[in-house]
């Protein structure tokens, strides 16, 4: 089960996903961002790609991993623009601790 605010039938902002006891077992978040070059650009739609930060929730309401996703822009020419899709994995401990366990290339494109 989920709940969320939808634009134009895309997730747009906080979805929340629930266990079935109603407790909450993840938060993803939704956006639709313009991305410029030169006089080129293109609209990125998250949905169904990630962004921000993703957290993952135990059934005791306890926060034991979040995932950030991010979109990195690399200048190469002024004709051309090679940009990222991200994913750094971290664990958290009992106490709070966040360590970086995986950093993924989710994609790569040229604009």
């Amino acid at each position: 089960m989920y709940e969320g605010p939808l634009d134009n039938g895309y997730f747009s902002g906080t979805v929340i996903f629930y266990y079935k006891s109603g407790k909450i077992k993840k938060t993803e978040i939704y956006g639709i961002d313009t991305v410029n070059n030169c006089n080129n650009s293109i609209i990125w739609s998250d949905a169904p790609y990630e962004t921000g930060i993703w957290k993952y929730y135990k059934k005791s309401r306890q926060l034991f991993k979040q995932k950030e996703y991010l979109i990195l822009l690399l200048n190469i020419t002024t004709s051309s623009t090679d940009y990222y899709r991200v994913c750094f994995s971290s664990s958290i401990d009992k106490n709070g601790n966040i360590k970086l366990r995986k950093t993924t290339l989710l994609e790569k494109n040229k604009m």
